[in-house]
């Protein structure tokens, strides 16, 4: 984690980023900490041994369903103070944890939940990505694409932004709360 990401990204994040970007930088370094050579070899001896016990497990089910996060979406902007940052990075673990073994995982949208997107997360057998793409696609087809649903959201805000005394904004048909029109 904070070590790959000290030495491989942050020169880069700190060159050509944002204020923002930094410190979301600045919260995950506080978060974490940057090993010497004999820790981070234990580390990835610890990753090694995590992984040795996943492998056995997804040879016999090929996929993992999980949650994306363990609470509601997030605003966009949550992770640019040291607070929000340390909640949503504790809250991903599902998401960070696959990902530190090398496992393929996706997340999908499959519905809103108070007006933010909310999403499953699909994990599979490494070198699998065509699996887990296959089942991303399948839920996808039952849930709906949601980016649909949210243009047409903002499809009606941007009318009733336009609207006035004289000539108000047609009623929107989105049906999705905070939509004009919605209720």
């Amino acid at each position: 984690g904070a070590t790959e990401k000290r030495l491989s990204l942050d020169p880069i994040v700190r060159a050509y980023g944002s204020e923002e970007l930094q410190g979301v930088f600045d919260t995950y370094f506080a978060m974490g900490e940057v090993l010497d050579l004999s820790g981070y070899a234990s580390a990835l001896a610890a990753r090694t041994g995590q992984l040795r016990r996943w492998t056995p497990f997804l040879d016999r089910v090929p996929l993992v369903l999980t949650p994306f996060c363990l609470r509601a979406a997030y605003p966009h902007d949550v992770a640019t103070t040291p607070e929000g940052g340390r909640d949503l990075l504790e809250a991903s673990i599902y998401s960070y944890g696959f990902n530190v073994l090398g496992l393929p995982a996706g997340v999908v949208p499959v519905d809103l939940v108070d007006g933010l997107p909310a999403g499953v997360q699909l994990v599979g057998r490494r070198y699998r990505e065509d699996t887990v793409l296959d089942a991303m696609g399948a839920i996808e087809i039952r849930a709906g694409r949601l980016v649909a649903r949210l243009w047409a959201r903002e499809a009606c805000r941007a009318r009733a932004a336009t609207g006035s005394v004289e000539r108000p904004a047609p009623p929107c048909t989105c049906g999705e709360p905070g939509g004009a029109g919605s209720g």
